[in-house]
């Protein structure tokens, strides 16, 4: 039925359809397709409040239809609106673009530039394990900020006794992926590593986990 109606479909149709099915696991890839295309032609992709267009990014990605000129139009959306973007939604988004595997330098320059930065103080420890891991997978070695990365060691020291054993072994292996990639100076990783040793050491991780772990530690 939706198929037969899409031409009536407007932009809260679209986001509120695609993101039921996708939570339900229900995804039809064409129908998703189609409905990306018409929401690019239709043009209403621009009239996206934040929320919409952050739950319809996330429907594509946990859908895995990887539509490229929709990917496009909402990369563009997250760079003309990342300054008022709560903390759920950016984290939202730097996931969703990794997990698509596409980015745009003007999408990569907003995730790493100096206002938001400052919004990543309040980022529950969720939110930065998202965030910290899409940059791990999206961001070119050579188009990093040499801010960025220490920034975010720092913050994540605050996180470490937030997350569950998961959660600290993905954080940590994105953040060694950006320090050593970037060959940063040494003492925040260091200081990390030894932090999420103690940890373990009171309490062994989980049998799954112990060999990410250990390769943090290579």
């Amino acid at each position: 039925r939706a198929e037969a109606t899409l031409g009536d479909f407007v932009e809260p149709d679209v986001v509120h359809f695609c993101w039921a099915m996708a939570k339900l696991e229900q995804v039809d890839p064409e129908l998703f397709d189609l409905l990306a295309e018409h929401s690019v032609r239709a043009g209403f992709l621009r009239r996206l409040t934040a929320p919409m267009a952050s739950q319809l990014l996330w429907a594509f990605a946990a859908a895995e239809v990887f539509h490229v000129p929709l990917l496009e139009a909402l990369a563009n959306h997250v760079v003309r609106h990342a300054h008022v973007l709560e903390p759920a939604q950016l984290a939202n988004s730097c996931w969703c673009f990794a997990t698509a595997n596409f980015s745009t330098p003007s999408l990569l320059e907003a995730f790493g530039s100096r206002s938001l930065r400052g919004k990543l103080c309040s980022f529950s420890a969720a939110e930065f394990s998202a965030f910290v891991w899409g940059l791990a997978k999206l961001w070119p070695r050579d188009l990093r900020d040499d801010e960025v990365v220490p920034h975010l060691l720092q913050l994540s020291l605050g996180h470490l006794e937030e997350l569950d054993d998961s959660g600290l072994v993905n954080l940590l292996s994105s953040l060694v992926t950006l320090s050593r990639e970037k060959m940063e100076p040494q003492g925040l990783l260091e200081q990390l590593l030894d932090r999420v040793h103690q940890r373990f050491q009171r309490r062994p991780p989980p049998d799954a986990l112990a060999l990410p772990l250990r390769r943090c530690f290579w």
